[in-house]
């Protein structure tokens, strides 16, 4: 066997400082200063008659570098400043050298006649690389992990110009822990200095999209601030043309968060896709999960969610488009495609008539034939406009003569002219609407509704006629005359005996529906009634629900005999758009719910429902919310937000599931775009509800508040945390509920 000498030396020094412990005098050996720095060779001497270092482990005709004594230093490296001592015998080498890198000894004596004890120190001088981590090739940052789209998979990683020598090795990181990898190390001497390299061509060897490689440096002494690179590598060869993007539509400034995966995810990254060929236009963030959280975003604008998911706290026009999450644990991986369509609500939100004052309900008075004209004023995306009559088989035609699409500020401002031909006498009345359409998905549900009462411009025509007649010979007029009369009397006995038909049958149908109400605690509204019956009935519905509830709309009712129907339906779109209320006793809430049934049924915008202290159960089967005093509303109507106030009723764990099933109810109305809870106990966080990913596939929020003196705070759908709504922090209630 083979030994060195400086082994020898070192095994003598480990014999002799274990003996010189015995006097409580001590130096450890060995120890590591850095190049061209000061460097302290620690000992601890203190209390000691006299103590010399040599530069050499011979002592003999040698003469000390330093001298201390009675607290007075001597000797040649003293004097030329190359060394110095402290009061416990630690020798200071002021300007660290190669020369400094071999074996020291100190000298000392206990007292003037006590014989002189040595201990060797072993002095190895160190070179720190410039970079104090292993550097990867291809990476350029200084931090401690890089990400890397890459087509070619050769990875190498070094250390250069460092003392001592450093060995490196390639693994790849998982959920599961380490797993080895095939690398090939070489290393290189450039004098006293050292240079290794690593490489491989194995990083996806248990994947294939995404993988996390670690470049690890074994040393001692330590001279690396970090032993360890990470570099999260995707395969720019795995394309994601055959994956289905997940589609959200989402409101210009509103928040929207986009989750990664539902399994064990250890790393992700986050691209913009570009949408005609379906390749990776630019990386917004990447991270890594497992262990110490470590990511960088990419893209101002962007957050990243505790789970990885990508959220974008304010979405403006320039997020639209296609983004991708690719995950991986190290042993497997994945891709998650989304499709962002940002749209923009037009301002009004509703198309608006040329001619009209949609302060209040429209009445055109029109003629036979015209044009009638619609817009709708900064809309996203693009939609279609259309006219038609609000009941089928209506004796009037539309016709588009001509559509106009301005641009402005990635919104549009569309227009719509139609031709219309009717067969409408003087003095009929006819409701028509204009109506949006987007073609590809129900965005924008709106609709203007207006009257047409045509002038006695068409009664001209059949005047003119008339008068042509007298052009007849005389012998004709009498026989004329007979027959219009005869014709007139026979129209006026038919029109007279339907009247009377109509009446008896009309009695029976409202009896028969009276006793369905009186059985079912619900009315229930004829599909079609007379245009007449159809407003007395919503009259009489708006006079019993605003005599609670706003006193100055029910007066300006009352005042209404003359026009019944202009001046109903502008109270009626005057409470829909502030919202109608639920509450009060069982005649309040049928009113209210009416309301709502006749709301919708005419198109009119209903902003909100709120069900104040009355919310008693939901019925899935018949879609239907079900009141304390047995009232039904159903998701039908065209409401956009449904309150339930539980006037600080504290819920309890029985109550939990049809709170619950409120959630599958929202996804059954239509127009519904925000669930809001108020004055309840609700708990603090909701486990396992499989409804929240249909929720946020349609874009529904939930909310709960219980003051304004309490922020109010937003369901996150992903995890089912409660966060302050206008923060995105998740809330820290130190209780069980909130």
């Amino acid at each position: 066997m083979v030994v060195s000498l400086r082994g020898l030396v070192a095994l003598g020094i480990i014999i002799f400082f274990k003996y010189s412990v015995g006097d409580g005098k001590w130096c450890t050996s060995p120890q590591y200063i850095e190049l061209a720095k000061e460097g302290t060779i620690l000992c601890s001497l203190r209390g000691v008659y006299a103590i010399s270092w040599y530069n050499s482990t011979v002592l003999r005709n040698e003469y000390p570098i330093i001298h201390y004594k009675h607290f007075r230093k001597s000797g040649s490296g003293y004097e030329s400043g190359e060394f110095d001592i402290y009061p416990n015998g630690s020798l200071i080498i002021t300007n660290v050298s190669l020369k400094h890198d071999h074996y020291f000894a100190v000298e000392y004596l206990l007292s003037e006649s006590s014989v002189p004890s040595v201990i060797n120190v072993d002095v190895i001088v160190i070179v720190k690389p410039q970079l104090s981590f292993p550097a990867v090739d291809t990476c350029t940052n200084v931090s401690e992990l890089c990400f890397r789209n890459i087509d070619k998979h050769n990875l190498s990683c070094s250390v250069e110009l460092v003392r001592p020598n450093v060995h490196l090795r390639w693994t790849t990181k998982t959920v599961f822990g380490d797993k080895n990898i095939s690398f090939h190390e070489q290393s290189e001497s450039n004098g006293p200095l050292f240079t290794s390299r690593v490489s491989t061509t194995d990083a996806f060897k248990y994947t294939s999209r995404l993988a996390l490689a670690a470049c690890t440096a074994h040393t001692f002494p330590e001279i690396l601030e970090s032993n360890e690179y990470l570099i999260l590598l995707q395969n720019s060869n795995q394309s994601i043309l055959n994956a289905e993007p997940i589609v959200r539509y989402v409101e210009r400034y509103s928040r929207i968060e986009l989750p990664c995966a539902e399994n064990l995810i250890g790393f992700l990254a986050w691209w913009k896709v570009d949408l005609p060929s379906r390749r990776f236009s630019h990386s917004i963030l990447y991270a890594v999960l497992m262990g110490h959280l470590r990511n960088e975003i990419l893209k101002k604008g962007y957050e990243m969610g505790g789970d990885g998911s990508l959220i974008v706290p304010q979405v403006d026009i320039a997020n639209n488009g296609m983004y991708s999450c690719i995950f991986g644990n190290g042993v497997s991986d994945g891709t998650t495609l989304y499709e962002i369509i940002v749209y923009v609500i037009p301002i009004p939100n509703y198309p608006v008539v040329e001619g009209c004052n949609h302060d209040k309900y429209c009445v055109l008075d029109v003629q036979g034939e015209g044009n009638l004209t619609c817009s709708v004023y900064g809309i996203r995306p693009k939609v279609q406009l259309y006219w038609t009559a609000f009941k089928e088989h209506e004796p009037i035609s539309f016709k588009p003569q001509q559509i106009s699409i301005g641009e402005k500020r990635d919104t549009f401002d569309i227009s719509l002219t139609s031709a219309y031909h009717s067969n409408f006498r003087a003095g009929d009345r006819i409701t028509v609407v204009c109506k949006v359409i987007d073609p590809d998905v129900v965005l924008f549900d709106m609709a203007t509704t207006i009257d047409l009462i045509f002038s006695k411009a068409l009664q001209e025509v059949t005047t003119i006629e008339v008068t042509d007649r007298n052009n007849l010979p005389r012998q004709n007029k009498t026989a004329i005359t007979v027959i219009v009369i005869v014709a007139v009397v026979l129209l006026l006995s038919l029109v007279i005996a339907a009247a009377l038909i109509y009446k008896v049958i009309g009695q029976k149908m409202r009896q028969s529906t009276s006793k369905i109400i009186e059985e079912e605690g619900h009315e229930m509204l004829p599909s079609q009634p007379s245009k007449s019956e159809d407003f007395k009935d919503l009259r009489k519905q708006l006079m019993i629900y605003l005599q609670e509830r706003n006193e100055q709309l029910c007066e300006a009712l009352d005042k209404s005999q003359n026009n019944l129907h202009k001046e109903a339906q502008e109270v009626l779109r005057k409470v829909c758009f502030m919202g109608v209320e639920i509450s009060g006793d069982k005649k309040l809430q049928k009113s209210a719910i009416n309301l709502l049934s006749i709301a919708t049924r005419k198109g009119v915008y209903i902003k909100s429902v709120i069900l104040r202290g009355c919310f008693g159960s939901v019925d899935l089967r018949a879609s239907v919310i079900i009141t304390k005093s047995n009232q039904r509303l159903t998701s039908k109507s065209n409401f956009t937000q449904l309150n339930i106030d539980f006037s600080n009723k504290s819920l309890g764990t029985e109550d939990l599931p049809e709170v619950k099933r409120l959630f599958s109810f929202a996804l059954k109305c239509p127009r519904l775009k925000a669930l809001k809870f108020t004055n309840c106990v609700l708990p603090l966080q909701f486990d396992n509800i499989s409804v929240f990913k249909d929720l946020l596939k349609n874009n529904i929020e939930v909310y709960w508040e219980n003051s304004i003196l309490i922020p109010k705070y937003r369901l996150n759908l992903s995890n089912g945390q409660w966060e302050v709504s206008s923060q995105s922090k998740k809330l820290d209630i130190k209780s069980r509920s909130l």
